[in-house]
């Protein structure tokens, strides 16, 4: 039972008893009166004290409601951080991995460019040193055409400069053929 109810059936309860004593003898009547209208400002301020009491306590309900909805808030909050925490090192982990894939293929490429620049140089110099031995070839060549179609070729072997320059002319030939299959096992 509330406090309200309470006092209530108490003050009825007074009021009761003087009812029956004033009916026994009339000088409690007078009294009866007196303690009547005191009891009755009693309930007039008891019942204004439950209308404070009932302020109060929907004062406590609403804050009790406020206070409960508060947590509920708090507590979705927290769970949104977590969940964005959680989803934010996820793409954390996730962007480290495409960055070290992307490291490592960097890293391939930069390999790979600077075994093409020295494959890039060998075959510059060896198409340099391919046409300087053209180059000899051809005035070896044309130093031969050039001797055998001048003297008799009984003369042209005979002759030492000529003889040498064919020797250094085959020698030249079999060098370069020797090379071209060596670089073509390669």
């Amino acid at each position: 039972m509330r406090r309200s109810q309470q006092r209530f059936l108490l003050a009825e309860s007074f009021l009761a008893m003087f009812e029956f004593s004033s009916d026994s003898s009339g000088g409690i009547a007078c009294d009866f009166k007196e303690v009547h209208l005191e009891v009755e400002d009693f309930l007039i301020q008891d019942q204004a004290g439950d209308e404070d009491d009932e302020e109060e306590n929907l004062t406590k309900l609403r804050k009790k409601k406020r206070m409960q909805s508060n947590r509920e808030s708090a507590k979705r909050s927290r769970l949104k951080k977590q969940i964005q925490l959680e989803e934010t090192t996820q793409l954390l982990e996730h962007l480290r991995q495409q960055n070290g894939l992307l490291r490592y293929k960097v890293s391939l490429a930069v390999n790979e460019y600077r075994e093409l620049m020295l494959r890039n140089r060998e075959l510059r110099m060896n198409a340099h040193n391919l046409s300087y031995r053209l180059q000899y070839l051809d005035l070896a060549a044309s130093s031969l055409s050039i001797n055998t179609t001048t003297a008799a070729p009984v003369a042209a072997v005979s002759s030492p400069a000529t003889a040498s320059a064919a020797a250094a002319a085959a020698a030249a030939a079999s060098a370069w053929i020797s090379e071209r299959k060596l670089s073509s096992r390669e």
